[in-house]
């Protein structure tokens, strides 16, 4: 009865209003010559890490920024427990340090307990202030030189701490067999 050629149309809608295309101001991002050297040092160290203490998985994530940051921070295995490592701080330092939060100050107390033990095993070298533990030592002239002493000094340090950072509320008999070798 009706005669309808294709019952189904599809609207065209005009406006006069235009859609806003968002542009991108494409910003040149320059590196100066000193951040490409802090770039180079900091890829450089994470390398010498990742290669000499390969079992310690942090050090296999990805760093970004590399290029601004003067410290490094890795989990040392419980939360609010890092490890910073810096080839050149703003004082010429190069250090190793192991932080605790409040929340975690008895597993830095534990540790200064042994403050003997520890200072045996790093050669005097260990400072203890502010739930934190650290190796400090004035940045060599040559930048492979301070890496290789930082990563022996990290690499005494996950040996010696893991223990606490892993397993510290555990049953201190299952605590030792993880890490014989930790103070």
């Amino acid at each position: 009865m009706l005669n309808i050629g294709n019952p189904i149309r599809f609207l065209g809608k005009e406006s006069i209003i235009q859609p806003i295309v968002a542009t991108r101001l494409e910003q040149e991002e320059t590196i100066n010559d000193l951040e490409l050297k802090r770039k180079k040092e900091n890829e450089y160290l994470l390398k010498t890490l990742r290669s000499r203490i390969s079992c310690f998985l942090p050090f296999h994530r990805e760093k970004a920024h590399l290029r601004k940051l003067r410290v490094i921070s890795f989990g040392a295995g419980r939360s609010d427990c890092n490890y910073y490592v810096s080839l050149n701080d703003r004082r010429n330092m190069a250090f190793v340090e192991l932080r605790f939060s409040d929340k975690n100050s008895n597993i830095y107390n534990s540790i200064k307990e042994k403050e003997s033990a520890v200072q045996e095993r790093f050669n005097g070298e260990v400072h203890f202030k502010d739930n934190c533990i650290s190796v400090k030592f004035k940045t060599l002239k040559d930048v492979k030189e301070t890496v290789e002493k930082l990563v022996d000094v990290f690499e005494k340090m996950i040996i010696a701490f893991s223990n606490y950072t892993y397993y510290f509320y555990q049953d201190n008999q299952e605590m030792w067999q993880y890490h014989e070798k930790g103070i």
